[in-house]
């Protein structure tokens, strides 16, 4: 009995040993592949800045029609602005060698966790969405045919906004800075921002609820068309000719319906029409401002650190994929939101 008194601490004395050594194996062959696999990045050219008119800079963006690249007022101010930062190129498009390292050493611990997380949040949330959309009649989503949801719908819809902010969350975005307040939906029906990638979309949706125009192919999305319809979308069909006139109006009826309180979430737009990565402003889509009604500007930042992912999504810049496993590796992302003053038309 004493004999086995003796050899069985001994036994278990092994086991966090073997645990430890499985640890340490584990992070760091997922450094090291992590180190290697993000290594060509690192030689990927820095941004530019290029003379206002050079050949270079349209040809790196251009519109979804094959016009060439809108650039604001600052184009016609000659030599009062000499150059112009490429508002389209990515400036983390180049990984640079600190990023790397960063990357490599919180990436083993991060992305279990996080990837764990965040597709949990998204699985959950487009189930709750489902059953909040179930039975309403697709011609309720088209234009001229939307309808407020109703109390039940809304509560749901709030528990899937609540669970965009923890996939957030799992994206690195612990904490949303807000500076500003949001205005009541019916003093500003209409909240517009800079589209700078695949992050803001979701950040307002979430803290507004409200109500963006979004591509009709993201309806037809199976379980994740739903969290596209709960937050009752303006869709826009471009194999409809028809369909920038329809949402035209569309825009103006659902901003008047938010206005006299029908509906109790603004209209969100992304009035360039494109992304951007934050530097310049380029000209304005006019379908926010036809209906003639107060407008919050919102203006969306994500302050970095060389060696931070900055999320814009232009050309040349990460692809998506890239875009989250990098903010998923770091400790932590920032976004600054900013509501400025409503503005009425005169």
């Amino acid at each position: 009995a004493s004999s086995t008194f003796l050899v069985r601490p001994a036994k278990e004395a092994k086991m966090p040993l073997v645990g430890s050594a499985i640890a340490v194996t584990y992070y760091v062959f997922s450094a090291t592949l992590i180190y290697v696999k993000v290594g060509p990045w690192t030689s990927r050219p820095q941004q530019n800045v290029a003379p206002l008119g050079d050949p270079s800079i349209k040809s790196q963006k251009q519109s979804d029609e094959g016009k060439s690249l809108r650039l604001s007022v600052f184009k016609r101010m000659g030599s009062i602005r000499r150059q112009v930062t490429n508002p389209f190129w990515s400036d983390t498009w180049h990984l640079s060698p600190s990023g790397r390292i960063k990357m490599s050493l919180f990436g083993p611990i991060l992305l279990p966790i996080r990837i764990s997380g965040a597709l949990l949040s998204v699985v959950t949330a487009a189930s709750i969405a489902s059953i909040a959309v179930i039975g309403i009649p697709r011609k309720d989503f088209e234009c001229g045919s939307s309808k407020p949801l109703s109390a039940p719908r809304r509560l749901l819809k709030r528990i899937v906004a609540l669970l965009g902010r923890t996939t957030l969350w799992f994206l690195g975005y612990l904490w949303i800075e807000e500076e500003g307040s949001q205005a009541p939906a019916s003093e500003a029906p209409i909240v517009v921002a800079n589209h700078l990638g695949p992050i803001e979309p979701l950040v307002i949706a979430t803290l507004t609820r409200g109500m963006p125009v979004s591509k009709i192919e993201n309806a037809s999305i199976p379980l994740f068309g739903s969290l596209a319809k709960v937050f009752l979308p303006i869709f826009v069909d471009r194999a409809n000719p028809e369909s920038r006139d329809l949402v035209k109006h569309e825009i103006e009826s659902r901003a008047n319906a938010v206005a006299d309180g029908v509906f109790r979430s603004p209209v969100f737009l992304f009035p360039e029409g494109t992304v951007t990565n934050g530097t310049s402003i380029i000209t304005f889509k006019t379908g926010a401002f036809s209906p003639r009604l107060p407008v919050q500007p919102l203006l969306v930042q994500f302050p970095h650190t060389p060696g931070h992912i900055h999320p814009s999504w232009g050309i040349p810049s990460p692809s998506l994929g890239e875009i989250f496993f990098r903010l998923m590796c770091e400790p932590y992302n920032r976004c600054r939101l900013t509501w400025l003053p409503v503005a009425a038309p005169l």
